[in-house]
């Protein structure tokens, strides 16, 4: 064993209890027992509530007439359950109104125009909006059925974030030269020299 691994407390009073349970009188050890089975199958309850099996479609448009509908109940919950595990971290974000506001444009789009383009036989892209905007989260054919792919989905919204923090940045760039330029035909100074400016400021 490990020198540094960390005692957990819930294996020791487990010991505990079944060394106790073996030196009591019959009685005590048939309490115990009952009571250990009753956790048991307690823990086995929420464990199985809190990993629900991620909801399937016959196709990917009935997916996304599901997803739809999420949006405009308003439900993260709702919204969660059709995305399937994982989903958590890219609908809650801590701001309600921010996440009203989101699911509110979505659906939007999806009302405005909407479109599902296929990939291959197993994948395919809800495309939203009349700008076409793919929706990151792509579906997959799973063994049952069409599903969310929130692994993927996570992976393409980083890489668009990243995206589009590049495109700011070439934003600035361009608004910098271009401001430098200005500066300099326009001889500021008054002494014919046409000079950049050397220092910025608000």
């Amino acid at each position: 064993m490990n020198a540094l691994a960390i005692k957990d407390p819930r294996n020791e009073d487990a010991m505990n209890i079944q060394t106790t349970a073996r030196r009591g009188p019959p009685l005590y050890r048939s309490v115990v027992a009952c009571g250990m089975l009753l956790i048991a199958a307690v823990t086995g309850a929420l464990f199985a509530r809190g990993a629900a099996a991620q909801q399937t479609f016959a196709s990917p448009q009935q997916a996304a007439d599901a997803l739809d509908a999420a949006w405009r109940s308003g439900s993260n919950a709702h919204v969660i359950a059709i995305l399937g595990a994982g989903a958590e971290r890219l609908v809650q974000s801590g701001d309600p109104i921010a996440e009203r506001h989101a699911k509110n444009r979505l659906a939007s789009a999806y009302a405005n125009k909407h479109r599902i383009e296929l990939v291959d036989q197993r994948e395919a892209h809800l495309v939203l909006g009349a700008e076409a905007w793919p929706y990151p989260i792509p579906l997959v054919q799973k063994t049952g059925g069409w599903q969310f792919d929130v692994k993927s989905g996570a992976s393409q919204i980083i890489d668009r974030r990243i995206g589009r923090n590049e495109l700011s940045a070439l934003d600035v760039c361009r608004v910098y030269v271009q401001a430098q330029r200005d500066y300099a035909a326009a001889d500021l100074l008054g002494d014919g020299r046409h000079e950049y400016a050397r220092v910025l400021s608000r």
